[in-house]
């Protein structure tokens, strides 16, 4: 099982779920009139809302911020919600375990009162926080503010990935990706398969969900299959900021020097047809 984390990441993951939620009962977002979400206002502070994970995913999409929220993330921000802040109350019946959902959210102002709502989370969220938490974030503690869209000086190079704009199904399979590399910080996933079967759209999809985890985020598609020298030196010269010229000449040594920044930085690295290089001839 999963350790429950209360660090920034899912903090910022459960407050977007929350504004978008703040803002839908405020007309706020644009081009969600197709959203099966029943929200209804009972008194000035509390909100009640029935509706489907799959809904909630895609009001997120309507936000300000970069990136998606998955099946996966929804959840563990209602769970948060319910049991960390105490603000949700799960009025389903029966088996907890379907996508449906039906709730009252508890707020600490009016649910007009937007900014106010998102300032008293934050605080909320910090005081809350268990004391091993916060050490391991000491020095890097979020600010006490709205969220802003997430920074561009991530370093990102996409090389020739495919655009995967439109992506449906494969829910189960993403789910479990994403949290071998964030819940369980596995250093190294492979994608097995027959070809065609849509492993690199996968592989694109699941970058672009966890992309916000890494500083660095390169994509390399082997299947012409640089030698492995070519290789190392492409990403030694991405990874220090085109600084590394002068490179040793034997390839332990290049790899010795890859794994350096490597073990300096969070950078996901994807390889598509990794197979080629392992059968070239560099």
């Amino acid at each position: 099982m999963a350790r429950i984390s209360y660090g920034p990441q899912v903090q910022k993951r459960t407050k977007r779920l929350f504004e978008a939620l703040l803002a839908y009962a405020n007309n706020e977002l644009e081009n969600c009139d197709h959203l099966k979400i029943q929200l209804h206002s009972n008194t000035e502070k509390e909100l009640l809302v029935k509706t489907q994970v799959r809904f909630l995913e895609k009001l997120t999409c309507q936000d300000q911020y970069p990136g998606n929220l998955t099946n996966r993330h929804i959840k563990e921000s209602l769970n948060r919600l319910q049991d960390f802040l105490e603000i949700l109350q799960d009025h389903r019946l029966g088996n907890r375990g379907f996508h449906y959902w039906h709730f009252s959210l508890k707020l600490w102002h009016s649910w007009q009162a937007k900014e106010a709502n998102l300032e008293q989370f934050d605080l909320e969220w910090e005081c809350r926080r268990p004391p091993k938490s916060k050490q391991v974030t000491k020095g890097n503690k979020p600010k006490v503010t709205a969220i802003k869209p997430i920074s561009t000086v991530k370093h990102r190079d996409w090389g020739t990935a495919p655009n995967v704009t439109v992506f449906y199904g494969r829910t189960q399979e993403l789910d479990k990706l994403e949290q071998w590399i964030i819940d369980k910080r596995c250093r190294v996933l492979s994608i097995v398969g027959l070809g065609g079967i849509g492993k690199t759209t996968l592989s694109v999809k699941l970058a672009q969900l966890v992309q916000e985890e890494f500083q660095y985020l390169i994509w390399r598609n082997l299947r012409n299959a640089p030698t492995l020298p070519e290789l190392l030196a492409d990403l030694i010269c991405f990874l220090s900021h085109q600084q590394e010229t002068d490179l040793p000449e034997a390839i332990d040594g290049k790899i010795t020097r890859l794994l350096k920044y490597l073990q300096d930085s969070r950078c996901l690295l994807v390889l598509d047809n990794a197979e080629s290089i392992l059968c070239s001839n560099g």
